[in-house]
């Protein structure tokens, strides 16, 4: 197997393994918390109690993005690096 390969496969055994009521708490959080949306966004990235394993920044922002696209653009490494070869000025937060 192709060191990708083995990695997926890596990925997919930890979120099987993962209790299913985590997984669905911490996407309700992100997705339709009171919170501000920044905060659900950094809690879900940083915050032991809400991180998913194997589900980094990016993975958090897409998902983010995907179910909210008509209030905030869906923005991962890939994005950021498109709009700095654009040329825009791009920071990123924490």
């Amino acid at each position: 197997l192709s060191i990708r390969r083995q990695r997926q496969m890596c990925i997919r055994d930890r979120v099987e393994r993962m209790p299913e009521e985590r997984l669905r708490n911490t996407l309700t959080f992100l997705l339709h918390g009171k919170q501000p949306f920044i905060e659900r966004l950094a809690r879900c990235i940083r915050d032991p109690n809400w991180r998913v394993q194997e589900f980094g920044r990016s993975g958090v922002q897409e998902v983010y993005g995907w179910v909210n696209s008509d209030e905030i653009p869906i923005c991962n490494e890939r994005t950021l690096k498109s709009m700095r070869w654009l040329g825009l000025p791009v920071r990123v937060l924490g």
